[in-house]
């Protein structure tokens, strides 16, 4: 039974697990890098272990889904500037006929334009009761 525990130990394969604690250490040094935005990596340029330079292109990102977010984003920046200037001309001129023409060239959403044509006449009824309590004021004894 010896002979055959030896002679099984020979030849086949033992696997030995043992446990220690202790510290990895890189033989170069290491250092972690991080791309400065978050996107899809299209293609990588570097395999594990290549010693690589300052400068070096490790990877490329795919740039579609960046594109149409920078388009999306153009897009609301346009609206907004153009709501903006909207509404510098309805605060610059009391003028009820001057912001129909701002509304029309504008080429504002529907919602935008009804929004800012009920603003106004609140406004322009606002302005009504404040000449009606300026008025009967000034007719009181």
């Amino acid at each position: 039974m010896v002979t055959f525990g030896v002679g099984w130990a020979c030849i086949a394969e033992i696997e030995q697990v043992a446990t220690a604690t202790g510290q990895l250490k890189p033989k170069a040094t290491v250092k972690e890098i991080q791309a400065p935005i978050s996107g899809v990596v299209a293609q990588v340029l570097v395999e594990e272990g290549d010693a690589v330079q300052p400068g070096d292109l490790l990877m490329r990102f795919d740039s579609g889904s960046v594109t149409a977010e920078l388009q999306g984003s153009l897009l609301v920046r346009r609206s907004l500037v153009e709501e903006n200037r909207l509404y510098r001309n309805v605060i610059d001129s009391g003028d009820a006929a001057g912001l129909v023409q701002a509304i029309a060239r504008l080429n504002l959403p529907p919602d935008v334009q009804q929004l800012t044509r009920n603003r106004q006449a609140v406004m322009e009824e606002n302005q009504f009761y404040q000449a009606e309590l300026a008025g009967t004021e000034e007719g009181d004894p």
